[in-house]
């Protein structure tokens, strides 16, 4: 629980360097329907907490006061495709639950 004049720190991507090449590894598979667009990806959380004022309004109708967002620009690194593969393969998972098994 935060405390009256707490601070909250969350950390969201607002740029996926590799969603282009991962949907188009996805599409040359047999059988999956079309892997969602750069932008579908970022909203899957159901807004785009990449974009500051989006989480200014989502934290001020939950009741936080003084919001202020900092974005920090970060890039991240993977050491192999393996490394890469294990931290998109339950964002996948998810999509195909989600998205690909209705019917």
């Amino acid at each position: 629980m935060l405390q009256p004049s707490g601070i909250c720190a969350l950390s969201a991507l607002s740029h996926l360097a590799w969603a282009a090449d991962l949907t188009e590894a996805i599409a040359t598979l047999p059988g999956p329907p079309p892997f969602l667009t750069h932008h579908q990806l970022l909203e899957l959380g159901g807004g785009h907490w990449g974009d500051p004022e989006y989480v200014r309004r989502k934290l001020s109708a939950h009741g936080f006061g003084d919001v202020k967002v900092e974005v920090v620009a970060r890039d991240g690194t993977v050491k192999d495709p393996e490394a890469f593969w294990r931290l998109v393969l339950g964002q996948v998972q998810h999509l195909q639950r989600v998205h690909w098994a209705r019917g």
